[in-house]
């Protein structure tokens, strides 16, 4: 059994910071309209994939689990926390792989947003970055999954 941990994706998104000396000669967005909750409302794979068993396969995550929520919280002082169901997929490969939600995850970190990459550094793991995207409330993030490929997370402010 495989477990498959979006978290990681969803905390790969926008906020603000102060500017520090490590970041000498780049420009420190500090967007105040990206502070509040956001809420995940589409994750597109490029391979489609019957995350449900159903029959049918689709790249669209929430197509395939209806369980899936996620959303993630971005405070004034760069803090964030990111909440997401835990994915629990089965089977031995890609081609066979079923999953289902098995409760919820929890993340807390700090965040830096810079030239429209966001790094966020949370308790519990590695620093990780991501492109990202505000359209006014809309929240666009790309990242290339290493067992999915290409990813797209579009999230919606609250």
């Amino acid at each position: 059994m495989k477990n498959f941990w979006i978290l990681p994706l969803l905390m790969l998104l926008v906020g603000a910071c102060s500017s520090s000396s490590d970041d000498e000669g780049e420009e420190i967005d500090n967007e105040p309209n990206l502070v509040g909750t956001w809420d995940a409302t589409s994750l597109q794979t490029t391979t489609a994939f019957d995350l449900n068993g159903d029959g049918n396969s689709s790249s669209d995550v929430f197509e395939e689990l209806p369980c899936f929520t996620s959303s993630i919280t971005f405070e004034a002082d760069g803090s964030y926390t990111a909440t997401s169901s835990d994915i629990v997929f089965t089977g031995s490969s890609l081609s066979d792989i079923v999953a289902d939600c098995d409760g919820m995850l929890t993340e807390n970190g700090t965040y830096v947003f810079v030239n429209n990459s966001l790094t966020l550094d949370s308790e519990e793991d590695e620093p990780s970055t991501a492109d990202v995207v505000l359209e006014g409330d809309m929240l666009t993030v790309s990242q290339v999954d290493p067992d999915f490929g290409p990813v797209t997370l579009v999230l919606e402010k609250r």
